[in-house]
């Protein structure tokens, strides 16, 4: 069946041609250095405090950086639209964005900042398949040590159906991926049409760990989105630069 299995590949190296497959999650640990990750994690402390907005058990601030090209505002997920701030603050442009370019020439202008401060914040099963976001959405992890689990869902999500239907059990988890202090994982093309995922809370040896060497339990991540334009005749958008590969996906 088409999207099955879910592969995912980690490796300390760049990878730059396995972000370009269909249905493959790419880890890459220590993308983010410890200074670097460090340093942005206190930047972002500082420059999102009076932006951060309460979503279930997180918070969260939305960026984007598409100047007058996009007439939306918001970005909508959860069942909500939730307004988003004007350009993408300079350290994640810098240390982020230019070196994914560089290192696997993909494409974002959309930043999602989730901060997970306590013992229960989480985010459930959800697919990052909403209108007018490109096919490959990736994310950087901060603070606290997670896993980033998939499952199957039972029919595959289209931005034409706006709805996803599961598999019947929460516990089926068919992929876990680690996410460590810098981190980076790429939801390849088809990821997110096949496939939820979520973050579950730590647990408390997590915790234990994570306070002995950040001080704190927290963990923030990064998801970072390309925003396009979407109509009836442009549903999806390729984020990178090698899009020939993905000519018959």
């Amino acid at each position: 069946m088409h999207g099955f299995p879910l592969e995912a590949v980690e490796h300390d190296e760049y990878l730059k041609p396995l972000c370009n497959i269909p249905h493959r999650v790419l880890c890459v640990h220590n993308f983010l250095s410890v200074s670097q990750a460090d340093s942005l994690r206190q930047n972002l402390r500082v420059q999102t405090s009076s932006l951060m907005k309460k979503h279930g058990t997180r918070k969260h601030a939305l960026f984007f950086d598409v100047h007058d090209e996009l007439a939306k505002k918001t970005y909508r997920y959860g069942q909500r639209d939730w307004p988003m701030q004007q350009g993408i603050p300079p350290m994640v442009n810098e240390v982020v964005l230019q070196k994914l370019e560089r290192e696997f020439g993909l494409f974002f202008n959309g930043v999602v900042y989730n901060s997970y401060e306590n013992p229960k914040s989480e985010i459930w099963w959800h697919s990052d398949l909403q209108d007018g976001i490109g096919d490959i959405v990736a994310t950087i992890s901060t603070g606290r040590s997670a896993y980033l689990d998939f499952r199957v869902m039972h029919k595959p999500c289209s931005r034409k159906l706006r709805y996803e239907k599961p598999i019947s059990h929460d516990d089926d988890v068919v992929c876990s991926v680690p996410c460590h202090h810098g981190t980076l994982v790429i939801m390849g093309p088809g990821v997110n049409n096949f496939y939820q995922h979520r973050v579950l809370p730590p647990n408390e040896q997590s915790m234990e760990k994570a306070i002995s060497e950040f001080g704190s339990c927290n963990r923030e991540n990064l998801t970072l989105h390309y925003h396009f334009e979407q109509t009836a005749e442009n549903i999806s958008h390729l984020n990178c630069r090698e899009k020939s590969i993905f000519s018959n996906v």
